[in-house]
């Protein structure tokens, strides 16, 4: 069957582009751009399932040309993000763009520099770099780039933005992007990586937004943004929080799925979005029925309630199951009751 964008998903009004290789193993656009793959280009599968893999000839890359690409025209305030999966990082040449508009080396999206995650490379001819996160041999991953104006931007890796980014932001001169593994021509080499998913947004993702893509992530690819042959979310009934202490408390929701992944939190607001709860504790769930969950870290003599989110192994999520609120308790004295009986006699 083949892949089919998941209009449900949050971030769908925001996508752009998401290149992949489809059931029918042809590199293309879930949003409508045409592609043409070098003729060196290759598909294999990994661990987040199909992928197709650019290559680099001295220091010019064999990738995928793009027709209409996705880098913002130029605009006194660029904002978008780039999401990018790959299964392995094979080599890079130079500054190893994963994106690059031939001619110009302007661009959007993240790039590989010595051997580490480079940063935007817009009106920049210097990036900044990532301390030590390599993506050459490194394995599958997910990592990209946001753009938020022309100040301001972030690097991050498996859903995480990396602090010590230090490149900056210009504006795009080219009207869009048009190579993913770099351009064959005209500029500094490129990436040759296993890419899985390519995906560009016209908006600066938070942090949480890009940790809630990544762990969409799963085998046979399995993406949020993407429907699979399952397409029913769990049901979560049945949630509970009882308190067990001062600063500690457990719970329970029942499913009716038995695979992926049970995420659960207790706050103070009585209701929390999805996106609060997937990133905040999570379990695998191995059957249906009743999840068992424990919270720590509260504090004493307050109000809190539970909330459980259940993403199914397609990658289906369910609605949050929000709780009654419970109270933990009071925070224990200080003094044993057989110190103030020892003092009362000893006065």
């Amino acid at each position: 069957m083949a892949l089919s964008l998941n209009t449900g998903h949050p971030l769908y009004g925001d996508l752009i582009r998401l290149y992949c290789v489809d059931d029918d193993n042809v590199i293309k656009d879930l949003k409508g751009d045409t592609c043409t793959p070098h003729p060196n280009v290759t598909q294999g599968t990994g661990t987040y399932g199909r992928h197709f893999r650019t290559l680099i000839n001295a220091n010019n890359a064999q990738g995928v040309a793009l027709t209409a690409g996705f880098a913002p025209k130029p605009l006194a305030t660029p904002v978008g993000t780039s999401f990018i999966v790959i299964n392995a990082g094979n080599s890079r040449a130079s500054r190893g763009q994963t994106f690059d508009t031939s001619p110009s080396s302007n661009k959007i999206g993240p790039a590989v520099y010595t051997g580490d995650v480079a940063g935007l490379l817009i009106g920049s001819s210097t990036p900044g770099t990532l301390g030590t996160t390599d993506l050459i041999g490194t394995g599958a991953k997910s990592f990209g780039v946001g753009v938020n104006g022309t100040s301001g931007c972030k690097v991050f890796v498996n859903g995480v933005t990396e602090a010590s980014y230090g490149g900056n932001v210009g504006n795009a001169s080219a009207d869009a992007d048009k190579y993913i593994g770099g351009a064959p021509t005209g500029g500094f080499g490129g990436f040759a990586a296993d890419y899985v998913w390519v995906a560009h947004f016209r908006k600066f993702l938070s942090d949480a937004e890009l940790l809630d893509l990544h762990n969409s992530l799963g085998a046979s690819n399995a993406f949020g943004l993407v429907n699979s042959g399952d397409v029913t979310a769990p049901t979560l009934t049945s949630p509970t929080g009882t308190q067990t202490g001062s600063t500690t408390a457990s719970g329970t929701v029942t499913t009716d799925e038995g695979n992926g992944t049970l995420y659960y939190l207790a706050s103070t607001n009585a209701t929390e979005t999805a996106v609060t709860v997937k990133a905040a504790s999570s379990q695998a769930v191995s059957g249906t029925g009743s999840q068992s969950v424990s919270f720590a870290g509260l504090t004493a003599s307050t109000t809190y309630y539970a909330h459980y989110c259940h993403r199914d192994a397609a990658g289906n999520d369910s609605a949050v199951a929000n709780s009654t609120s419970f109270t933990t308790a009071a925070a224990s004295s200080a003094h044993s009751p057989a110190f103030y009986q020892t003092f009362i006699a000893g006065r």
